[in-house]
């Protein structure tokens, strides 16, 4: 995937992260420091987060958008929403890698 496709999904699932997170996402030039002084928690360290973002904005690499999907997957899950990724099928599969 080109890099500029692979980049429009970032505030997608920015806003996605911090939605399961009960939070409103920061601007984007406020994105480090929101999370290095309002953490997320535990699944979603700055440094963690930023890095798999620099990745896909760099290099649109496959592997660095599935980490990324699968941790969006991980939270949305651990928050109830088992239904509404089941019902994607095999997208998922694919999404998984």
């Amino acid at each position: 995937m080109p890099v500029s496709n692979a980049a429009e999904s970032i505030p997608f699932a920015l806003e996605v992260i911090f939605a399961l997170h009960q939070r409103v996402r920061p601007y984007n030039k406020f994105l480090r420091w929101e999370l290095e002084r309002n953490a997320l928690n535990d699944e979603w360290s700055a440094d963690q987060l930023l890095a798999v973002i620099d990745a896909i904005l760099t290099t649109g690499a496959p592997s660095a958008q599935r980490a990324l999907f699968l941790r969006i997957e991980q939270a949305a899950r651990a928050r109830g929403h088992d239904q509404v990724l089941d019902a994607w099928g095999e997208v998922l599969v694919l999404l998984r890698g």
